[in-house]
């Protein structure tokens, strides 16, 4: 059966989740063809705001689709908010007259964003996921939200892989907790909380080493002002391959206090490296970090929930915790990725 490879191809936009997955499947699946969902680039509609240049970029999106092959199929990659609505749209005319395997794949887990204009097209969306063979959740309680919500059948759970396979070396000595910060260093990802928690803890007990993309202006001032009370935050840019898994293995523990999620591939690939993390319970998060086992998972609602989290890293490595860490390494590796996605596909080619 022509499978056909449909997500976010680009080096601007999107440099972890799907397009570290996309460029993943055209690897595994070589003979897959692949579609470029930004026919036009500069179509970020992300934040919910339909320009001119979506439209263009979603018409030229559907020309292109409906030149697939009848009774294909096509894995297609889809976000939230407008982009999912639109995708939905651009995917109408295969679905009704090419009679595809549509493997519609979600790239979020929060509900209420990917389901945004649920109010008004409720009917719409439940007819379209009803018609796909298959609906991948980067989430379990996303995907059970969505099976409620629309008594669907045609679900199933998908988890992001790590590409890292590292088995970091356990760290001796004493010194302060090296808590690491990587992404996007912006406040959706609580990068300034992150940085107020850390800065009133001494500099004996813990440091926080942020890696990520250029600062936003108002973050650089922030930073600096905290940086001259306190000599324990370290910036040190983006930062990939050698470099990336190094600062990986010199942490004690990966920081993400975000607002809001999906899965962060950072999550994955510390827990693919045998690395524990402390992650707000949001989106998928949950799925993956189990609290008192691999990681400290914690309800952010105020400053002080984030400052307990980073307090109860002190004492909270042990043989045992440490164990699991170890053997719970592979299931984060694209082996096992694939062996799921495998069964996806065979599953929607009986559709």
């Amino acid at each position: 059966m022509k499978k056909y490879l449909v997500a976010p191809f680009t080096e601007k936009r999107f440099k972890g989740g799907i397009t570290h997955l996309a460029n993943l499947l055209v690897e595994e699946y070589p003979d897959s063809e692949v579609i470029n969902t930004l026919v036009v680039e500069g179509g970020d509609d992300t934040k919910g705001k339909l320009k001119w240049v979506n439209i263009q970029s979603s018409m030229g999106l559907m020309a292109r689709l409906w030149k697939v092959e009848p009774s294909s199929l096509v894995h297609f990659h889809t976000s939230i908010s407008i982009a999912f609505l639109k995708d939905m749209i651009v995917c109408l005319p295969i679905l009704l007259f090419k009679n595809v395997k549509l493997v519609w794949h979600i790239h979020y887990a929060v509900y209420e964003d990917v389901f945004r204009y649920e109010g008004k097209m409720k009917f719409f969306y439940k007819w379209f996921l009803q018609k796909c063979a298959v609906v991948v959740c980067l989430g379990k309680n996303f995907e059970q939200e969505v099976i409620e919500n629309y008594g669907l059948r045609n679900t199933a759970y998908l988890m992001n892989p790590s590409t890292l396979d590292i088995e970091c070396k356990e760290k001796t000595g004493q010194g302060p907790i090296q808590f690491a910060f990587m992404g996007s260093p912006d406040a959706r990802k609580g990068i300034i909380d992150l940085m107020k928690a850390v800065s009133k803890m001494h500099k004996e007990e813990a440091e926080l080493h942020i890696y990520g993309a250029p600062l936003e202006p108002q973050i650089v001032t922030e930073f600096n002002k905290l940086v001259e009370e306190n000599e324990n935050l370290v910036y040190h840019g983006y930062i990939s391959g050698a470099d990336r898994i190094e600062a990986i293995c010199k942490s004690d523990f990966l920081v993400l206090p975000s607002k809001g999620e999906g899965l962060p591939l950072v999550i994955v690939e510390y827990l693919s490296c045998g690395k524990p993390v402390i992650v707000t319970d949001v989106g998928a998060n949950r799925d993956v970090v189990h609290n008192g086992k691999n990681g400290i998972l914690f309800k952010y609602q105020k400053s002080e929930d984030l400052a307990n989290a980073l307090q109860s890293a002190k004492d909270w490595m042990t043989e045992e915790r440490r164990r699991i860490l170890m053997e719970e390494r592979k299931l984060y590796h694209k082996s096992s990725f694939f062996a799921t996605l495998n069964e996806i596909y065979k599953r929607a080619a009986k559709e």
